[in-house]
């Protein structure tokens, strides 16, 4: 639980770069990589919190 948010984080990263090395250009794939990232930024910070304390 407490890489949750580095997992998430890393599906973004797959949604940014599968579409950029595939050659494919469409907004809805880089906003959902966008979208994973900051999820994935602030559950990594909450819930690292969470564990530490």
């Amino acid at each position: 639980m407490k890489y949750l948010g580095a997992i998430v984080m890393l599906i973004g990263v797959l949604f940014l770069a599968v579409p950029y090395f595939a050659g494919i250009e469409s907004n809805a794939t880089l906003w959902t990589g966008l979208i994973l990232e900051i999820i994935g930024f602030v559950g990594h910070i909450v819930l690292n919190r969470r564990a530490g304390a």
